[in-house]
Order: C-alpha cells, then structure tokens, then sequence
C-alpha cells in the first residue's frame, strides 16, 4: 500500500482561519488605498488531550505585511477580522481562543 503524504485535517483548520482572515485583511487595506506588496501568515495551534481526541485549545496568527501600510490600519483590520468577519474563526470562537500579531515592514 502506498504512503499518502500532504496536510493533515488539523493543519487544514489553521490553513482556513489564516487564509480567511487574509481575504479579510487585504479587502479591507485595499478599500483604505493601503498598497500591500506581500502578505504572509504564520499559524499555530495548541491542542490539548479530550478523551481519545486532540482538538486545538488555542490558535496563534502572525500576519506579516509589506508595503505602503499604515500600521494602525492594518491592525485594524486584523482586529476586524478576527473579531467580526472571518467565519472560520468566528466558527471556532467559543471552544477555541485565537490570538493575532500584526507585523508591517
């Protein structure tokens, strides 16, 4: 039998609260004429044992921005976000605490 390797369900979690929050953040840069020359998201997660399970406690967003960006409106739009917007962490909001950074170079 051959070995499939790729992401794993949990890394799929992380995966969707970081490219969700993305979608957010860069709409929302835009709309304010913030010109963004790269983007970039760090995820973790910390999962704890339930049972025969491990599902997250808590997850850890490092959004690291460049470009022409006001460093208050970016996070801004993080806190945007991650507090009203994105479904996937809002999904996960009262079992799971989500923490974000924003970094503007």
């Amino acid at each position: 039998m051959e070995t499939v390797q790729g992401v794993s369900p949990m890394e799929l979690l992380l995966m969707g609260v970081g490219s969700c929050s993305a979608i957010d953040i860069i709409h929302i840069l835009k709309k304010q004429r913030q010109e963004i020359t790269s983007y970039k998201v760090e995820v973790d997660g910390e999962r704890y044992l339930l049972d025969d399970s491990m599902p997250f406690n808590s997850m850890h967003v490092k959004v690291i921005l460049e470009g022409e960006i006001d460093d208050q409106k970016a996070q801004k739009a993080a806190d945007l976000s991650f507090e009203k917007y994105c479904s996937v962490s809002k999904s996960f909001d009262k079992q799971v605490k989500i923490s974000w950074e924003v970094i503007v170079k």
